[in-house]
Order: structure tokens, then C-alpha cells, then sequence
């Protein structure tokens, strides 16, 4: 998984846009709410770097692992890092659980270890649908 498409799906499983993560962020100089989607777009098409400036804004608009992104950008520039185990469907892993109605966190799919288990259930509940 890229940098990008990690920070895509946590943005999408934290039920944002692009445009709602822009207006909730600044920029400095100051740039159009429009100029700031346009942007974030880029970075989760891993065609622009991602700043430590923009990582800590992004992390105050939708939760994610730091140490998750800093390994996906270390694998994305060639280095030798073992991938961090993420759920395919909304990017959580260990250390960023998804939390259900009751504020526990997911596990891994024992039928699937690339989903996990509040993943899983939606799959099942929408192929049930």
C-alpha cells in the first residue's frame, strides 16, 4: 500500500472528502479551500510528498498512525521496512483499531488477515443486502 492510498482510505473510513479535509485545514501562505483539495488529491495519488507540516494538520482532520505512514513512505521510496499489517478495505491496523458502537476495537479476520473484523462484517452485511 502506497503513502497515498493509506491516507485515502483513513480519510474515507473517517467518513470525509477531500473537500471537507480541506476546509478543515490551513495552509501557510494561506491558499484556497479549492487549492488545498486539489493537493491533498495529489498527495493521495502519491504525486506530491507529504510534509511533516501536512501530517500533523491531516492528523488534527482524521485519525491515522504516524509510524504507519512514515514506514508506507520508507517502502515507497525503495527502503528495505517489512510492511506494517493493514486492513485493505479502511486502512486501520494495530495501533489506529477501528471502533464499534461500543468503543472496541477491531481484531484481525480469521477468514481474511488483510480485513478486519468491523470490515469484514460490513462486506458481509452489504453482500447480505
Amino acid at each position: 500500500m502506497t503513502p497515498g492510498a493509506y491516507l485515502c482510505l483513513r480519510r474515507t473510513a473517517a467518513g470525509l472528502t477531500l473537500d471537507d479535509v480541506a476546509l478543515m485545514t490551513e495552509t501557510t501562505p494561506p491558499v484556497s479551500a479549492r487549492s488545498r483539495a486539489e493537493w491533498l488529491g495529489l498527495i493521495e495519488a502519491d504525486e506530491m510528498p507529504i510534509a511533516a507540516e501536512t501530517v500533523e494538520a491531516l492528523r488534527g482532520a482524521f485519525p491515522f498512525d504516524p509510524h504507519v505512514l512514515i514506514h508506507l513512505i520508507a517502502i515507497h521510496a525503495g527502503g528495505p521496512v517489512t510492511p506494517p499489517q493493514l486492513c485493505r478495505a479502511c486502512g486501520c491496523s494495530w495501533n489506529d483499531a477501528c471502533l464499534d458502537d461500543h468503543d472496541q476495537g477491531c481484531a484481525w479476520s480469521a477468514g481474511d488477515p488483510t480485513l478486519c473484523t468491523a470490515c469484514e462484517r460490513n462486506a458481509v452485511a452489504t453482500a447480505a443486502a
